[in-house]
């Protein structure tokens, strides 16, 4: 079993880098269906979408990074519902290099639901992720949200690093 992996997050969120209760099958079904891919082989799973951003899903975001091109992202989460369940899932579709390392990852489609629409656009790996690292949560987002988003955080320092310490509950 991975750890979360994002251990920057962990920290100033004062959590721990394990899953302990957070565990989600879906993160060693994930696991497996890469494992068993074969080079060039693709493969597209609907999972929950909280493993792009929880946490917990750290290790599994980290070990898609190292082991496959993702190609496809869709967060569906905030979409008509299409169930008689509170569900909040995602596609992800991923491929398996010829060899590691030979060529660079292709860009990734994202694109978010909402209720009447979806936000597309297309992502660099590297950029998905919320600080670089590839463990940390993934950010979902159009060009313009990622944008504004990335200028806050270069603005100044974490509010966790900041004097006023790490944030909690309902802030």
């Amino acid at each position: 079993m991975r750890h979360a992996g994002w251990k920057t997050g962990a920290v100033r969120a004062g959590a721990g880098t394990g899953f302990a209760a957070q565990a989600d099958v879906a993160t060693a079904f994930i696991e497996r269906s890469t494992q068993l891919l074969a080079p060039a082989g693709v493969v597209a799973l609907l999972v929950p979408a909280k493993i792009w951003r929880a946490l917990a899903g750290g290790g599994i975001r980290q070990l898609l990074h190292e082991h496959v091109h993702v190609r496809t992202l869709r967060d569906w989460s905030n979409a008509p519902s299409l169930f008689n369940a509170a569900v909040y899932p995602s596609l992800i579709v991923a491929e398996r290099p010829h060899a590691q390392g030979v060529a660079p990852p292709p860009a990734i489609h994202v694109s978010v639901a909402h209720r009447s629409r979806a936000s597309q656009c297309t992502v660099r790996p590297h950029a998905l992720s919320l600080d670089g690292d590839a463990s940390a949560p993934w950010l979902l987002l159009p060009a313009r949200e990622r944008a504004a988003l990335e200028r806050l955080r270069v603005a100044g320092p974490a509010l966790g690093d900041s004097s006023l310490g790490r944030p909690t509950l309902g802030v």
